[in-house]
């Protein structure tokens, strides 16, 4: 994890680091974890740049989740930062704007960003890495999109160029499966599609079931489970069968924004606001209610099941309801 640590400090300078920058607001705010938990990536600050084409650049920092040190920024975006994701071993970040740009950056070679959609396609939506880190994922009108991130070359497209956008999807954590939403009216309003992926990444439509819209989806590591949100609570799809329960909410009406599985398939949590909710998957039962101080964004269960990280405000990196260096010294007390 130090090694990471070290390229990442000597690279980010080289790319367009830039010194950290108090923000009034929180602006896109997203995270993502490296594969082993020991880097974050995170957006939500705004600095201002005269040099940039609104007046702004919108930095991805980049956190030590062991010590909390905040390592460095990325800060070339000119767009408000629609996603970000970190690949398994954190060396390659991919990044997509409010107005359709979707980026790579290697951080560990310091060469120049690659821009794999040169924005301009509103319709985007955020980009999501494979496991092995060898193929990205990007929700594109209302299907995916996929590239090889060596070469960039375009893949394969699943769903439908021309209808809207889908509101979210999960990548399974064994590679083998992609679930996303889309809306469609009517009662129930959306479509869960479950895609399948072979060795030779040809991928297929498996499921269509009928559910509520949910913006917030998460798949299980063994990608037969899914997860979306619901008026009564979070609704769990069985992929095998297509039957589905719900975890109650207890009429907190929580106004989910996001949902993850823990490592073991055995909770689900959900980031909502001011709140973070932790279910038992087997018995339905709420495990903990955490009281935060803003909407929790894209909260993130660590590779041991046992910290939650989130982005909130003000703009930075949270765990388990604190400032993550201050999470770090309550858990490690003098």
């Amino acid at each position: 994890m130090k090694y990471v640590a070290q390229i990442l400090i000597l690279v980010l300078i080289g790319i367009g680091a830039q010194a950290q920058y108090e923000n009034t607001y929180l602006v896109s705010p997203h995270l993502s974890l490296s594969g082993d938990g020991s880097i974050a990536a995170v957006s939500g600050r705004s600095v201002e740049d005269i040099s940039a084409r609104n007046g702004f650049r919108y930095p991805i920092d980049f956190y030590n989740t062991e010590t909390g040190e905040f390592i460095s920024s990325y800060g070339a975006s000119e767009g408000n930062i629609g996603g970000l994701s970190l690949n398994s071993d954190g060396k390659l970040l991919v990044y997509s704007t409010t107005d359709g740009e979707v980026t790579i950056v290697n951080l560990a070679n310091g060469n120049q960003p690659e821009v794999l959609l040169p924005g301009g396609f509103v319709e985007v939506g955020y980009p999501v890495w494979n496991p092995a880190g060898t193929e990205i994922a990007v929700s594109f009108g209302a299907g995916l999109q996929f590239y090889n991130s060596i070469s960039n070359l375009r893949l394969q497209f699943v769903g439908d160029e021309n209808a809207s956008r889908i509101p979210g999807f999960d990548w399974s954590a064994n590679g083998k499966t992609i679930a996303y939403t889309k809306f469609v009216g009517g009662d129930p309003d959306g479509i869960l599609f479950a895609v399948q992926l072979d060795e030779q990444f040809h991928s297929s439509i498996v499921r269509e079931i009928s559910i509520s819209t949910s913006l917030a989806i998460a798949l299980n590591a063994n990608g037969n489970l899914v997860a979306t949100t619901s008026q009564e609570g979070i609704i769990v799809t069985f992929l095998d069968d297509e039957t589905q329960r719900i975890l109650s909410d207890n009429g907190l009406q929580l106004g989910i924004t996001s949902l993850d599985w823990s490592p073991d398939g055995s909770r689900i949590v959900a980031g909502a606001n001011e709140l973070i909710v932790v279910w038992d998957v087997e018995t339905g039962d709420i495990l903990e209610t955490m009281q935060v101080d803003s909407i929790a964004y894209d909260v993130t269960w660590s590779p041991d099941g046992q910290h939650l990280y989130y982005s909130g405000e003000p703009a930075g990196i949270y765990r388990d309801g604190l400032p993550l260096q201050e999470s770090i010294a309550n858990s490690n007390p003098d």
